[in-house]
């Protein structure tokens, strides 16, 4: 992570006519890292569970604190027919069958046997054709193989690579979900307060991830919905840089992407995001400006899917007219996958 950090920082300076020769103008930013709870060294709550509130990430210095909360992805081509962990099941059965009929140019017919006869017979097709004995073919060494032979196990094991995943669903299933958001053409967005609407939650300001993987895990996916992202979407981080650009009062803004690093980098509000969207700095660590009256943080190292805010009730009431959807919360909200005791 250390390494990504240092090409994302790299990447930024080349990208974006920061002053590069301003580097020396770096600022300390123990004003902010001094001041922190430290929970996250670590307080045990229950067997597994950690407790991550706000004031490990932001210190308690600040009038009003808020969660700007990562909006749903809506694919508006999609229906909301919920996705149960059974069709998971057999949408990955059926890839393995076809991707076992393409790698060994088996008769399409095929596709018709249940799939564990389905891969029985591939293994027999395979002992078969390198003369092999099919109970050991499994499980004998790669190195004893010819080359053929040694190809196509490589093309059996990268199928059978399938049957990981389908061990696996919960993960996978959001995995194979998020592969699909990448190709859809018509998106929305949702809040978090419309799901929770929509799909019977208690909408309440210590809601997490957690809280609507674990549910839809269980009960299925809608099949237009994806889970909210550590990431801010583009259209969000347009709102929070004109919220920005509004409190600022043209004050020197800082940046700094990772606060386990004690200098913050001077900025401005042109350069917290561009047409380089996988660039903005928004997207991960601290920003803030010289009056030190407020403070942004975010952190995809940690999933966070939400990006925290400290000012005064001022600015709050400000960053409510953005169309962000916020939380009031105090330092001691918390902000980790076990901290919702409510929705169950």
């Amino acid at each position: 992570m250390k390494a990504n950090f240092f090409i994302t920082f790299f990447i930024f300076l080349v990208f974006n006519p920061i002053n590069a020769q301003n580097m020396s103008d770096t600022i300390d930013i123990q004003w902010i890292t001094t001041k922190l709870a430290r929970t996250s060294n670590q307080v045990l709550v229950s067997k597994g569970e950690f407790k991550r509130p706000i004031d490990d990430f932001i210190p308690p210095l600040f009038e009003e604190y808020v969660k700007i909360l990562h909006p749903f992805v809506i694919d508006l081509d999609q229906t909301d027919k919920i996705y149960k962990e059974k069709d998971f099941v057999e949408q990955y059965k059926e890839k393995a069958k076809l991707n076992l009929i393409k790698a060994f140019n088996l008769p399409d017919t095929l596709k018709e046997l249940d799939y564990d006869v389905m891969n029985k017979y591939c293994l027999s097709h395979l002992a078969k054709k390198h003369q092999l004995k099919h109970d050991t073919l499994g499980k004998i060494s790669m190195d004893t193989l010819n080359s053929s032979a040694k190809e196509d196990m490589a093309k059996y094991i990268g199928v059978l690579l399938l049957q990981s995943t389908i061990e696996s669903l919960g993960e996978e299933m959001d995995n194979d979900k998020d592969l699909q958001e990448d190709h859809m053409k018509n998106v929305g967005y949702a809040t978090w307060r419309e799901i929770c609407e929509k799909y019977d939650f208690v909408y309440h300001n210590e809601l997490n991830y957690d809280t609507f993987f674990k549910r839809f895990k269980a009960t299925g996916f809608p099949r237009n919905l994806y889970l909210p992202k550590v990431e801010l979407p583009k259209v969000q981080l347009d709102m929070l840089v004109a919220f920005i650009k509004e409190i600022n009062q043209s004050q020197q803004l800082y940046y700094q992407l990772d606060h386990n690093y004690n200098q913050a980098v001077p900025t401005s509000v042109e350069n917290l995001i561009d047409d380089r969207y996988e660039k903005c700095v928004i997207n991960g660590g601290y920003i803030f400006d010289a009056s030190r009256q407020w403070l942004i943080y975010n952190d995809p190292r940690r999933d966070l899917e939400v990006t925290l805010f400290a000012g005064t009730k001022k600015m709050i009431n400000l960053l409510k007219k953005t169309g962000l959807e916020i939380m009031q919360c105090s330092p001691q909200t918390r902000v980790d996958w076990y901290s919702d005791k409510i929705n169950k």
